[in-house]
């Protein structure tokens, strides 16, 4: 089980969490609340490749992320490409 400490409060997420019912385009995260894996969820934004920081655009601050995942051999020369693609979007 893995604990984040998300606004003050602990938010608890375990491989056993089930998103199946929340609507597309989900990302296996489960919404906390009253309507969390019911179709009444709200979907979650798709995100690019290569957005490592999460914040809707592929830019310099991702290529320094992108680069150390590089050199660190967690990414090949197909995520370079995807990575590419995305760059400036």
């Amino acid at each position: 089980m893995n604990s984040y400490l998300v606004a003050d409060s602990p938010i608890v997420f375990t491989i056993t969490s089930d998103a199946s019912n929340e609507p597309a385009p989900g990302d296996s995260r489960v919404d906390m609340g009253a309507y969390g894996n019911t179709g009444e969820a709200g979907p979650t934004a798709a995100s690019l490749v290569g957005d490592s920081d999460d914040d809707e655009d592929v830019d310099g601050k991702d290529l320094g992320a992108f680069a150390d995942d590089f050199a660190a051999g967690r990414v090949d020369e197909a995520d370079l490409e995807d990575f590419a693609a995305n760059f400036g979007k």
